[in-house]
């Protein structure tokens, strides 16, 4: 265990401990762990690790000052907290930012994992989806991640092959491989003993080389997962396909995971939605009209979805991340970021483009003779 992850275990642990006494000793706490010297990154992430704990218990949420050095990435747990009134288009601040600057207006870019350790990003969810129904998407597994005593949902992934699992780099760059699990072959995150459910350990995680965890909404969110056990296949436990190397898909494609719904719920069972896929050209304007700038957009290595309408807001949020984007059977995208709150008319979702990454993909599991 890295001197990282230790300190965020201890963090975990002292949090849910002041969960249990009141929030006068909380807010102690929290002056203590400034005065300790803690970054935002890891204060970020234990504060919402409380907001979990706080919400499950106790029914309120934590809601610390965080340090002006706040950045964009999928925090620890799910917040409970209501979602955000729905900004108005006049509210909707176009102006140049950077990943350090926490944003003035309602909609901020952030990564989508759940439960991800990176430093402070919402997960994503579906927004406005449908209930899937068993045995629907196959090749959808739940990346979870250890916490105290249990494994949480964290991210999305999709089988590649009975021994690798794709999903997005910033769900686990922080923990080592040991902190995780795939649960494959659900349909409801409640499903106990289904026919060939499958929980395995993630023996290593190899992420892209060009991937880094310092980078806010690094275009190269790509990362593959080593089971420790191959995955047993089965009519709820498939492979999907991956497209031709460097091509640009255009239509419609299908999103699915459970993350948060636009009602800021976790779901139970997995949701889904058909989007169209924009172009480069809309997804920059989009990105722009929104926050004034086009940072962490980039038309080689990302792909963006949007609503079905101008006044839908069909999306991926919290949750979601790592999740696939899928047409014609074939894994398009990997859902990486987009704004937040999610859910609102207009707002694009950001993935990153798995046709760039083919070669390296094969290349990197290719000693696996099942693929």
């Amino acid at each position: 265990m890295t001197a990282t992850s230790s300190r965020i275990a201890a963090l975990e642990r002292l949090y849910m401990l002041c969960a249990y006494i009141n929030q006068e000793i909380i807010q102690f706490s929290s002056v203590i762990l400034h005065k300790l010297g803690y970054s935002s990154l890891n204060f970020a992430t234990a504060s919402n690790a409380l907001n979990y704990y706080l919400s499950k218990y106790l029914s309120v949420s934590f809601n610390p000052s965080l340090s002006s050095n706040y950045v964009h990435l999928p925090p620890l747990f799910p917040s409970r907290t209501q979602p955000a009134t729905p900004a108005s288009s006049s509210s909707i601040v176009a102006k140049p930012h950077s990943a350090a600057e926490l944003r003035e207006d309602n909609f901020k870019p952030s990564y989508y994992p759940l439960n991800s350790a990176q430093k402070d990003i919402p997960p994503l969810k579906i927004a406005h989806g449908h209930n899937a129904v068993r045995n629907q998407f196959p090749y959808q597994v739940s990346v979870r991640r250890h916490v105290i005593t249990s494994y949480y949902h964290i991210c999305g992934g999709s089988i590649l092959n009975k021994n690798f699992i794709l999903t997005a780099a910033h769900c686990t760059s922080e923990f080592p491989p040991n902190y995780f699990r795939i649960v494959a072959g659900i349909l409801d995150t409640r499903d106990i003993g289904i026919p060939n459910q499958q929980t395995i350990a993630v023996s290593s995680i190899i992420d892209h080389p060009n991937y880094d965890e310092n980078v806010s909404l690094s275009p190269y969110d790509i990362s593959i997962l080593q089971l420790s056990t191959p995955l047993s296949y089965g009519v709820n436990v498939q492979p999907i396909s991956l497209p031709a190397a460097r091509t640009t898909p255009h239509g419609y494609a299908v999103v699915s995971g459970w993350g948060r719904t636009a009602n800021n719920d976790l779901p139970d069972i997995l949701q889904y939605v058909e989007v169209p896929i924009a172009t480069a050209r809309e997804c920059i304007d989009l990105i722009y009209s929104i926050s004034g700038a086009i940072n962490g957009f980039y038309a080689d290595l990302n792909i963006c979805v949007v609503p079905r309408t101008p006044d839908t807001g069909e999306a991926t949020c919290s949750g979601d991340s790592g999740g696939p984007l899928v047409q014609n059977n074939e894994v398009v995208g990997i859902v990486s970021w987009g704004y937040s709150p999610c859910g609102y008319p207009g707002i694009p979702s950001v993935l990153t483009k798995v046709s760039v990454f083919v070669d390296w993909i094969r290349s990197t599991i290719e000693t696996d003779n099942a693929y």
